[in-house]
C-alpha cells in the first residue's frame, strides 16, 4: 500500500500526539512514520446497532479503517472470550517517553499484543535482536511474529509464556516495560534488570486504574515514581490478579442499602482513592453502576458506598461509620495538598525504610513491598546516584 493512502490520516493523530506532548523526543515522531501502526492491525470490532461488528480483511485498509486504526483510541482486535484490546497510542507514546531507551539497549516487553510497540521498540534499538517481547497468548504471538517480519524487524525475539517470570536467559536488560496490568512487582523482574536499568510497569491498584511507575535499579536498591495513570486490561498468568470484579452479591447487596447521602467537601477523584488505599482503607472500586457513578467495596467488612463521579457526595447504606471515616479521610487529604500521584517517592524493599519528613505509606503487594513517600519528585538523570 502506498504512502500516500495512509499518511494523512497519521499526520491527523501525530498532530493530537504533539499536542499532547507525547511526541517528544524526535526519535518517537520517527518511529511513528517508519513503524506504521495499520501493518499490526488485521481485524477489529466496532459497536453496531445489533452489537458488535467484527471488521476484517483489512489487506489493503479502506478510508474508514484507516480512520479507526489512526485515532487516539483504544482498538478491540479481538473478541470475548479471549477479548484483546490494543492500547491507546497517547499511552503507547507516553510509556516510550517515560521509558527513556537509547540505541543498544537490551529491552525486554511484557506483553507482545500486536507488535505494534515491539516494532517501535525495535526501532531505537537500532538493532531489532536487542528486543525481546513474550506474551502469555501464543496466537498473539504468532501474528505479532509476522506483522514485525513484514514491517522489517525479523531479528526481535518473541516468546509465549508467563511474563511475570520474565527471560532469565537473556538477561539483564537494560530496560523493561510492561504493557498490561499487574497487581505485583514479581522478583524475577528485577532480578533480570540490569544495574542502572529502568523498569517500566502499570501497576494494578485497588480497581481505580494503573498508574505507571517507574523504577531504577542501583546496586541492590530500586527506587523511582509514579509517572501518570492509565488503564490496562489486567494480566494472565501466575500474576493474575485474583479478586473478580464485578456486581457480585455483595456489590448488589451494598447498592440496594445505599440510600443516604452524605456531603463531602469536593468529588472523588483517582489521587484521593490512591491515598485512602495508601492509608490502609482496602476500598476496591469494583464496577460502574451507571454513567453517574461507581461503587466502593470493602468486602472483608461487608460495606462500601455508591461514589457519584461529578458530584461531591457518597450514598452508604447502614454503615454511616464507615462512611464518615471516608469524608475524613478526603479532608486529610486536602489538608496535605492534595497529592498527586506523581508526588509520591517509591521505594521498593522488605526491610524497614526510614525517611526524613516521617511521612511514609506501605503498599504490601504479595511479593513486594513498596514503601512510599512525599519527599518531592525523583530526578530520573541522578536516580543512579542518591539511590
Amino acid at each position: 500500500m502506498g504512502h500516500q493512502d495512509w499518511s494523512a490520516y497519521a499526520q491527523e493523530l501525530a498532530r493530537e500526539l504533539q499536542q499532547a506532548g507525547c511526541l517528544e523526543p524526535d526519535w518517537l515522531e520517527e518511529a511513528f512514520f517508519h513503524v506504521p501502526r495499520h501493518m499490526f492491525i488485521d481485524q477489529y470490532l466496532e459497536s453496531g446497532r445489533e452489537g458488535d461488528v467484527l471488521v476484517s480483511n483489512l489487506h489493503p485498509p479502506k478510508d474508514s479503517h484507516l480512520r479507526a486504526i489512526y485515532s487516539n483510541a483504544t482498538l478491540r482486535v479481538r473478541p470475548a472470550p479471549h477479548e484483546f484490546i490494543a492500547s491507546q497510542p497517547e499511552i503507547i507514546f507516553a510509556m516510550l517517553q517515560d521509558l527513556a531507551s537509547e540505541p543498544g539497549d537490551r529491552v525486554l516487553e511484557i506483553g507482545t499484543g500486536t507488535g505494534w510497540n515491539t516494532g517501535l521498540l525495535a526501532y531505537r534499538a537500532a538493532r531489532d535482536d536487542l528486543v525481546y517481547s513474550m506474551d502469555i497468548q501464543s496466537d498473539l504471538v504468532e501474528s505479532a511474529r509476522l506483522h514485525l517480519d513484514s514491517a522489517g524487524f525479523p531479528g526481535v525475539h518473541l516468546r509465549a509464556g508467563d511474563g511475570g517470570l520474565g527471560w532469565p536467559e537473556a538477561a539483564p536488560f537494560d530496560r523493561i516495560i510492561v504493557t498490561v496490568g499487574f497487581p505485583d512487582i514479581p522478583p524475577h523482574w528485577v532480578e533480570q534488570l540490569a544495574d542502572g536499568g529502568l523498569l517500566l510497569v502499570p501497576l494494578s491498584t485497588a480497581g481505580i486504574g494503573e498508574p505507571v511507575l517507574k523504577l531504577r535499579k542501583c546496586g541492590d536498591q530500586v527506587a523511582g515514581r509514579y509517572m501518570h495513570w492509565s488503564w490496562f486490561q489486567p494480566c494472565c498468568g501466575d500474576y493474575a490478579p485474583s479478586a473478580v470484579m464485578g456486581l457480585d452479591p455483595i456489590v448488589l447487596q451494598i447498592l440496594r442499602n445505599a440510600h443516604r447521602e452524605i456531603s463531602l467537601p469536593e468529588p472523588v477523584e483517582p489521587d484521593f482513592l490512591l491515598f485512602l488505599h495508601l492509608s490502609g482503607n482496602r476500598f476496591n472500586c469494583r464496577a460502574t453502576c451507571s454513567i453517574l457513578g461507581y461503587s466502593l467495596i470493602d468486602t472483608e467488612a461487608c460495606s462500601g458506598f455508591w461514589v457519584s463521579f461529578d458530584k461531591p457526595a457518597i450514598y452508604a447504606g447502614a454503615d454511616v461509620e464507615a462512611a464518615e471515616r471516608f469524608v475524613a479521610k478526603q479532608e486529610e487529604w486536602i489538608g496535605m495538598g492534595r497529592p498527586r500521584v506523581t508526588d509520591y517517592r517509591v521505594v521498593v524493599g522488605n526491610g524497614d525504610h526510614q525517611h526524613a519528613n516521617g511521612v511514609t505509606w506501605v503498599d504490601q503487594r504479595p511479593s513486594t513491598r513498596l514503601i512510599l513517600s512525599l519527599e518531592g519528585e525523583v530526578d530520573d538523570e541522578s536516580d543512579s546516584h542518591h539511590l
